[in-house]
């Protein structure tokens, strides 16, 4: 009888292992790195992004087994992803390293964002009538930078109270097996403490402005949304690549309760189909998580125009812009609105894998 119980549960075993691998969800293969990969040399080396199985493995772990591949990597204090500089053959290595999800290409975001007609349009006007103007609340503003040096709307280190920039040349971050140095951590890698962190595009502090400028320079007409609220500028760099905004995520969680931060602002985007294991949206979820705000632009991934239209469209269809972004479990409908329509011009989002199922 022992011996009937003992194979039938090794059977059992057998099969529940059996299905636990068919189960197993596949490693993502990353279009933009495809891409990369086909007009790279051998000799080449890309920045790619690694996201792991917290369940399966540790970034020390991870690190340690891309250093012994050959490649550099920079690791996060808080989120479960690790930068790695490599060729395409140490690519394809770490891809089969345990742990692995998928392996993405650093690539490049895309910026996107009149105030004095979006206010009232939003009712933030009767907000800031009954007293409520975010005082109080620290808004990061993941962008290009924040001018508080000219800008009397976002002076620093009064309105915008803590104003960081990214280092430069990111492939001299890179640690490799056999360096004295430790392994750099991606909160680490910005200057801080900068009345200024916009160099030259502008678009971040436009963003700011939007969020809590004071509306000094326009006696009030340019008033932000949450004029009460408190800045952190993350200054990512005038070209924005998955690493630095992944690094802007990194110093937030670090900084969260340092400056009160509640809500993360995100004026930027890419294209492609949706996928819940990208790091961008694993990132997002983290910050979603930890009780932050996360505000990311809708309309930001022009496709080819076939006919006008005046509202986002879904992806895949005809129109002018679609919006491929993941949204916190909590959200069930996107409401856009113009200054000249009594109703919303969209009231849902398409049905996507929500990132807390994944």
């Amino acid at each position: 009888m022992r011996r009937w119980l003992l194979a039938a549960a090794l059977v059992l075993g057998a099969a529940c292992d059996t299905q636990r691998d068919a189960a197993a969800p596949q490693r993502t293969v990353d279009p933009a790195l495809t891409a990369a990969l086909a007009i790279a040399t051998p000799s080449d080396r890309l920045v790619v992004i690694v996201n792991y199985d917290e369940a399966v493995t540790t970034s020390d772990a991870m690190s340690a087994a891309i250093m012994n591949i050959g490649s550099g990597v920079i690791q996060f204090n808080n989120l479960d992803l690790v930068a790695a500089f490599a060729t395409p053959a140490e690519i394809t290595a770490i891809n089969a390293l345990p742990g692995v999800q998928g392996v993405y290409a650093n690539k490049q975001l895309r910026y996107s964002a009149m105030l004095h007609e979006s206010i009232p349009t939003i009712r933030a006007d009767a907000v800031h009538a009954s007293g409520i103007t975010g005082k109080g609340v620290g808004i990061a503003i993941l962008d290009s930078g924040i001018d508080g040096l000219y800008n009397p709307d976002l002076h620093y280190p009064d309105k915008t109270i803590q104003n960081i920039k990214v280092l430069a040349n990111l492939t001299d971050l890179f640690t490799f097996k056999g360096s004295i140095n430790k392994t750099a951590k991606a909160a680490n890698l910005f200057v801080e403490n900068l009345p200024n962190s916009e160099t030259s595009v502008g678009h971040g502090t436009h963003v700011a402005g939007i969020a809590a400028g004071m509306g000094t320079a326009s006696t009030g007409y340019y008033t932000g949304v949450a004029p009460g609220a408190k800045l952190i500028g993350i200054g990512t760099g005038d070209v924005l690549l998955i690493f630095w905004a992944l690094a802007g995520f990194d110093y937030i969680l670090d900084h969260q309760q340092t400056y009160n931060i509640k809500v993360v602002n995100n004026s930027w985007g890419t294209s492609g189909p949706f996928d819940p294991k990208d790091p961008i949206n694993k990132a997002s979820k983290k910050v979603s998580s930890k009780g932050m705000a996360w505000r990311r632009a809708a309309r930001i991934c022009p496709i080819r125009p076939t006919r006008r239209s005046t509202a986002p469209t879904r992806p895949g269809r005809t129109g002018r812009r679609s919006w491929p972004i993941s949204l916190p479990e909590a959200f069930r409908a996107i409401r856009c609105t113009t200054p000249t329509s009594p109703r919303p011009a969209c009231t849902s989002y398409p049905r996507e894998p929500r990132p807390a199922r994944c």
